[in-house]
């Protein structure tokens, strides 16, 4: 099951200024390797299948990631979405090559979640957290309803023990966890859901909500509703939830008062009430929100992607929000994908400290199967765009997800299908990241 990034998308603070001028490098000439290969038939997808979100590595250079699909069970579905995903992590061998080990399957049993598609986060103490799109108390087994927030312990034997921190679906947050969780400085956890809760949107479905969870003494996780979208000027759907620096949650939204998305910001106040601020609301000639990779940039600036509408629907965009001295933000084009050989569907959005700005696409290229790219500033606003690799289908992989990199620059990542048996695989790229 792909994570659920393309369904539909207040007034606009500032207008639309003009785009900054665009320019092309060539690509670099990269080597990639692939380190691991989902769905061998003789594990029966053991392994899982289809690898979603951006791996997280520990201090060993371990890779750990989730898969949407496969593992020990088959009470998900039938055929390729048989199986309720699993968290994995890959390790190097001495001597060379690559070990992969299932660190818990997914079963769809009232308690355990399902789908788990957004990636994981370490903690101080090395436990992973992450979600799953469906399952839990409140899931029914099918992807529409209830979800989980998890954390995976390490234990004295090698093993993993999984801990159900929150059930989705009981309360105005809504269903099915639509992004990865992330911590602030006290420890609390933050997301967003897809549906349910307030609102009407989502074909009467709902429109989801923000949540925030805190830990408390006893190891109970409390859920607060942050924002419960009600599918009006407000947005629907919120996603690509961030941390800024200030402490305030950030975000994009569907709909909104021009039915193409916004990017908001929630702010709480001394009593811990939160209040939701639209900074951007999109209108046709921006294009729509795309949520994939909202990121804070230099000079506190937002970076987000956006896709076209109507007459701009072979348009895809890189914008940037900068905020001003009076509290509005304008919002600019940083960089407009000219052609499908730039790579097309652009998201997974990350800076390195020298102010570069890296990203996949999920198609085009050279080879119409996805990229990595590296968009470089320069003086004058213009940014300059190095493929830095176009992915081939078949055994290389096709449909990248966002890669991390080590200190040599080495980048490491998943491909959703592709590799020797068409369920995706687990790449490396060396020396094309930042160093």
């Amino acid at each position: 099951m792909r994570s659920r990034k393309s369904f539909a998308r207040v007034v606009a603070l500032l207008p639309v200024v003009a785009a900054s001028v665009m320019m092309v490098a060539s690509a670099s000439a990269q080597t990639e390797s692939v380190l691991f290969d989902f769905g061998a038939p003789k594990s029966p997808g053991r392994a899982g299948y289809r690898p979603e979100g951006t791996l997280v590595m520990d201090a060993e250079g371990h890779l750990y990631g989730t898969t949407s699909g496969g593992g020990y069970t088959s009470t998900c579905g039938k055929g390729e979405s048989a199986g309720c995903g699993t968290v994995f992590e890959l390790g190097p061998k001495v001597g060379g090559g690559w070990t992969q080990k299932v660190l818990h399957t997914f079963t769809n049993n009232g308690i355990d979640g399902i789908f788990p598609a957004f990636g994981l986060i370490f903690d101080a103490a090395g436990n992973l957290y992450g979600t799953t799109g469906g399952g839990g108390a409140y899931g029914d087994g099918s992807p529409f309803f209830g979800g989980t927030v998890f954390e995976l312990s390490p234990t004295s034997g090698g093993n993993w023990t999984e801990k159900i921190l929150y059930n989705v679906g009981v309360d105005a947050v809504g269903n099915n966890p639509d992004s990865p969780v992330f911590f602030d400085a006290a420890g609390n956890l933050y997301g967003t859901t897809y549906w349910g809760g307030g609102g009407n949107g989502n074909h009467g479905m709902g429109c989801g909500g923000v949540y925030e969870l805190t830990p408390t003494a006893g190891g109970v996780w409390t859920e607060t509703t942050v924002h419960s979208f009600s599918g009006e000027d407000d947005g629907c759907t919120g996603e690509d939830l961030i941390l800024g620096a200030d402490g305030n949650l950030y975000g994009t939204a569907a709909a909104g008062r021009y039915g193409y998305g916004l990017v908001f910001e929630m702010v709480q106040d001394s009593g811990g009430i939160w209040t939701e601020k639209i900074l951007y609301a999109f209108q046709s000639g921006d294009g729509a929100i795309d949520p994939n990779g909202l990121v804070f940039g230099p000079a506190g600036k937002l970076y987000g992607t956006a896709g076209g509408t109507g007459i701009y629907a072979r348009d895809v965009s890189i914008f940037e929000l900068t905020p001003g001295s009076d509290g509005a933000w304008t919002e600019t084009i940083a960089y407009r994908f000219s052609n499908s050989s730039e790579g097309s569907g652009p998201g997974g959005l990350t800076f390195d400290t020298a102010g570069n700005l890296h990203g996949v696409t999920n198609a085009g290229g050279a080879h119409n199967f996805g990229t990595i790219f590296t968009l470089t500033p320069a003086v004058g606003g213009t940014w300059t765009e190095t493929v830095v690799y176009s992915f081939a289908g078949g055994r290389d992989g096709e449909g990248p997800n966002p890669p991390v990199w080590n200190a040599a620059g080495d980048m490491f990542g998943t491909t959703y299908q592709g590799g020797t048996y068409h369920y995706g695989t687990v790449y490396k790229i060396v020396g094309a990241g930042p160093h």
